[in-house]
C-alpha cells in the first residue's frame, strides 16, 4: 500500500471480482498484515477507513464476511476490535458475517455473538471447523474462493516492511500494561521505592551462568576475561535512556555467538514473523530504569514467569556481548536468550533446546515435530494447507550431525499452488543457506506465468521456494505450533507410580475441538535428589462414557507408548473433536527409574470444560470396558463354531482379544501363543506361560488383552483350543 501506492478502496486483481487488498488479506488470514493495514489507513487516510472495510466484492462480501468463509479467526478479531466494519452488512445471499460463519460452522462465530448484531439465534452453535474453503461443502458456489491465478501478491521491499513493523510494534506496546499480579510488577515497585537497579541473585554474574565445568579453563582460555555489563554499557551508542526492549523486532547479529545455529535462535527468529504473539511472551514491552524484566514460559505444561536483569556476559576486552548482539539498541532477543539460560542453568545449556520445545515454551501453545521420512506428498500438502489456513507457526528443519553454526531450521511462510506446481515459500532468517534446486533464483522453472501465480517478486530477501517433493527430499522434519490465543487452558498436576494408571474426567457442554496432552518434567528441572529420573514412555487413552456404563474409545496416544517425549498428545493429529458429554482419560507413565513422579495433564479448548482428577477405583476394569465395546463394534470378527465369534485388534500398545458367545452352552476358549516375541500376556487372563483363556457363558462376551513391551515389531503366531460345556 505504501510502496506501490495501493489505495485501501482500490480494486486489485480481476476487476470483475471487485476485491480490495483487504479482501485478499482476509482470505489469507494474514492477521499481522491486517493490523498494519488498519494502522496505515487510520494514519494516512482516516476518512477512508470505514469505507474500505465495508466495500463489497462481486458477491457482496465484505472483508469481515470473507474471514468467516475462510475461517480467518485471527484476522476477523482484529477487524472487530477496530470497530471499522459494519457487521450488519449483508451479501448477495442476504447473509451477514454472523450468518455466513454460522452456516459454515466456522470458529469465527465465537467473535460474532448476537450481542454484536441485531439478529439472534436460538439454536446451539456447532463449532466444527470447516475444511479448506476451496473444498468445503458449506461454501456456496457464488462464494467461491480466490483462485491463485487471480491473486496479485504485492510485498514491499524489506526497508518498507520494517517501517510498517515498527509502527505496529509501537501500537501494540501502547496497549500493553504491566500486570500487577506478576512478580515483575512487585520487583519494579520495590526497586523504585529503594531507588536501585535490579541484580538477579538467582542467576549470579559469574562463570557458572555461562557454562558448565571449569570456568577459567573453558571460558577464559577461549574468549578471554568475561565481564557482566548492563545493556546500556555494552551496546553501541547506548545509554540508560536509549535502550529499548522492542523497536522494530529485528533479528540480531548472532553469527559470531558460540550458540549460533542452535534451535533456540531459530525459534526466536521464526517468532519475529508473528510480532503480536512474540510480544505476549514479555511481561513488559518497554525498558525500565531498574533493569528488571520477565518472560512467560510454559514449562512442563505449567505457566512460569522467568525474571531476569539486564546484565549480560561480555568480552572484557571490547565490552561486546559474548552471545547475541542486537543490530540496534533493542534487547528483547538478549532478554529471551538470558531467560532460557536461567531456566536451563547457563548459556551453554541453550544448545540442548529443541525447536518444538522452544516454540512451546515461548507461545504457551502445543507444538509437534513430525518426521518427513516416507512422507506422502499429497497428504503432507493437505496438512500444511490446513496449518497455513489456521495461521499456525510452521517451520522445517534438517537433522544436524555436527556442531554447525549454520541455520538448519527455516520458516514456512506461504503455500502457493498453480496449475502445475505446489510450491512452498521458505524463509532463512539468518541468510546462511543457498537453494540451488528447482525454483531457485534464476531457475528456468520461473516463467512469468508461474511468478504471477505464486506471487514471487524480484529482490526477496532471505526467501526461497521449493516444490513439495523437493521439500520432502531436502528437509528431515516439520514442526508446527498450534497457536490459537482464544483457546482456554485447563491443567491438573498429578503424581503417579510406575506402571500405575492415573484417571481424569472432562465434561463438555457442547461439541468442540480439544487438545489433550501429558507433560513430563525435563531431567534438568527435577533436582539432584532424582538423578536417575528421565523422560519416560507414556500411554494415553480417551473414552466417552455412554449409557449403561459403556466406554467408547475416541483417541489414543499410540506413537508414544515407547518413546520418551516431554509432551505427548492423546492423538497423533493433536486436535480431537468431542461431542457434548463425559469423557475419561487414562494415563500411564512407565517411569524408567521405578519411582513416583509428578506430571501435568493439559487441555486446550475454544470453550470452557470441566477437568478433574479421579481415583482409579472410580473406573474399575476400564480397559476391559473399552475393549469390550471395541470388540462389539468390530466388523471383522470370524466364526469359531457353535455360533461363537472371535476378533482382535491393536489399540496403542495393547492387542485386545474379544469373544462373543451367541450359543446355548458355555464357551471355553484357549488362545495358545506359539510365538509371541515382544509381547507380555497379562496374568489375570493367563493360565499358562503362553495361554490366554476366556470362559464365556451363553449369550455372553469377554475380552482380554496382551501388551507390546518394546518399540520393535511383534512376531505373532497363535492357535485356538475350544470346548463347550
Amino acid at each position: 500500500m505504501h510502496t506501490y501506492q495501493v489505495k485501501p478502496t482500490e480494486i486489485i486483481g480481476p476487476q470483475a471480482d471487485n476485491k480490495t487488498i483487504l479482501h485478499y488479506i482476509a482470505e489469507s488470514n494474514f492477521a499481522d498484515s491486517m493490523s498494519l493495514a488498519i494502522e496505515y489507513i487510520q494514519q494516512l487516510q482516516p476518512k477512508q477507513a470505514s469505507k474500505a472495510f465495508n466495500i463489497q466484492d462481486c458477491h457482496g462480501n465484505t472483508p469481515a464476511i470473507i474471514c468467516c468463509i475462510f475461517d480467518s479467526v485471527e484476522t476477523l478479531e482484529i477487524i472487530v476490535k477496530s470497530g471499522l466494519a459494519d457487521l450488519n452488512v449483508k451479501n448477495s445471499r442476504d447473509q451477514t458475517a454472523y450468518d455466513v460463519a454460522y452456516e459454515n460452522d466456522s470458529p469465527c462465530v465465537n467473535l460474532l455473538k448476537p450481542k454484536n448484531l441485531s439478529q439472534t439465534r436460538d439454536s446451539p452453535i456447532n463449532l466444527t471447523p470447516s475444511p479448506m474453503a476451496s473444498q468445503s461443502p458449506h461454501v456456496p458456489k457464488n462464494l467461491s474462493p480466490l483462485s491463485p491465478k487471480n491473486a496479485k501478491f504485492i510485498e514491499p521491499p524489506s526497508s518498507a516492511r520494517s517501517s510498517f513493523q515498527l509502527r505496529s510494534v509501537n501500537s501494540l506496546k501502547k496497549e500493553a500494561k504491566l500486570n500487577p499480579d506478576t512478580r515483575l510488577y512487585q520487583v519494579i515497585t520495590e526497586l523504585t521505592e529503594q531507588n536501585i537497579n535490579f541484580a538477579d541473585e538467582e542467576f549470579p554474574h559469574d562463570g557458572e551462568g555461562v557454562t558448565n565445568g571449569d570456568y577459567d579453563a573453558e571460558i577464559t582460555q577461549k574468549y578471554g576475561e568475561i565481564k557482566w555489563l548492563r545493556a546500556s554499557e555494552c551496546l553501541p551508542n547506548a545509554n540508560t535512556t536509549s535502550v529499548g526492549v522492542f523497536e522494530g523486532i529485528d533479528i540480531p547479529d548472532v553469527k559470531n555467538s558460540p550458540l549460533a545455529g542452535c534451535d533456540l535462535y531459530s525459534a526466536l527468529a521464526i517468532m519475529t514473523e508473528y510480532p503480536q504473539r512474540l510480544l505476549k511472551a514479555f511481561s513488559t514491552k518497554d525498558a525500565n530504569q531498574q533493569g528488571a524484566y520477565s518472560i512467560n514460559f510454559l514449562v512442563s505444561g505449567i505457566p512460569l514467569e522467568i525474571l531476569v536483569d539486564d546484565y549480560f556476559p561480555c568480552l572484557a576486552s571490547n565490552k561486546k556481548p559474548l552471545f547475541s548482539s542486537p543490530l540496534n539498541n533493542e534487547i528483547w532477543f538478549m532478554l529471551a536468550e538470558k531467560a532460557f539460560a536461567k531456566l536451563y542453568g547457563n548459556y551453554n545449556e541453550i544448545k540442548s533446546i529443541q525447536i518444538d520445545e522452544a516454540l512451546e515454551m515461548l507461545t504457551n501453545m502445543p507444538t509437534s515435530l513430525t518426521s518427513l521420512k516416507g512422507a506422502n506428498a499429497d497428504q503432507l500438502w493437505n496438512i500444511m494447507l490446513e496449518n497455513d489456513k489456521r495461521n499456525y507457526i510452521s517451520c522445517a528443519g534438517k537433522n544436524s550431525t555436527q556442531d554447525s553454526k549454520d541455520n538448519r531450521i527455516f520458516s514456512i511462510s506461504r503455500l502457493c499452488e498453480s496449475d502445475s506446481y505446489r510450491i512452498i515459500k521458505i524463509k532463512d532468517h539468518y541468510g546462511s543457506f543457498t537453494w540451488n534446486g528447482r525454483f531457485s533464483e534464476g531457475s528456468e522453472h520461473w516463467t512469468k506465468e508461474v511468478k504471477e501465480e505464486v506471487g514471487h517478486y524480484a529482490g526477496e530477501k532471505n526467501c526461497f521456494y521449493m516444490e513439495i517433493k523437493e521439500f520432502i527430499k531436502h528437509f528431515d522434519y516439520v514442526t508446527v505450533c498450534y497457536y490459537n490465543e482464544s483457546w482456554i487452558r485447563n491443567s491438573k498436576e498429578a503424581a503417579s507410580r510406575p506402571n500405575k494408571a492415573a484417571f481424569f474426567e472432562i465434561n463438555l457442554e457442547r461439541e468442540m475441538d480439544v487438545i489433550i496432552s501429558v507433560h513430563q518434567k525435563l531431567p534438568r528441572f527435577v533436582g539432584e535428589e532424582d538423578s536417575s529420573y528421565n523422560i519416560s514412555p507414556v500411554e494415553i487413552l480417551v473414552a466417552e462414557e455412554l449409557d449403561g456404563g459403556v466406554l467408547r474409545r475416541v483417541a489414543k496416544g499410540e506413537k508414544d507408548a515407547f518413546l520418551g517425549k516431554q509432551t505427548v498428545f492423546a492423538d497423533d493429529k493433536v486436535k480431537i473433536k468431542l461431542s457434548e458429554g463425559r469423557y475419561i482419560i487414562r494415563t500411564k507413565i512407565r517411569w524408567l527409574d521405578n519411582s513416583e513422579h509428578d506430571f501435568t495433564l493439559n487441555t486446550l479448548s475454544p470453550y470452557p470444560l470441566t477437568l478433574s482428577r479421579v481415583k482409579s477405583r472410580a473406573h474399575p476394569k476400564f480397559l476391559e470396558r473399552v475393549y469390550l465395546e471395541a470388540g462389539n463394534s468390530a466388523s471383522d470378527r470370524y466364526q469359531l463354531g457353535n455360533r461363537c465369534e472371535f476378533g482382535s485388534s491393536w489399540c496403542g500398545s495393547h492387542l485386545w482379544l474379544y469373544g462373543v458367545n451367541k450359543g446355548s452352552k458355555t464357551w471355553n476358549l484357549e488362545i495358545v501363543f506359539n510365538k509371541n516375541e515382544n509381547l507380555r500376556l497379562c496374568k489375570k487372563y493367563r493360565t499358562e506361560e503362553n495361554v490366554i483363556k476366556l470362559v464365556i457363558p451363553p449369550n455372553g462376551r469377554a475380552v482380554a488383552y496382551v501388551k507390546k513391551i518394546a518399540q520393535t515389531d511383534v512376531e505373532l503366531n497363535w492357535k485356538f483350543n475350544q470346548s463347550w460345556s
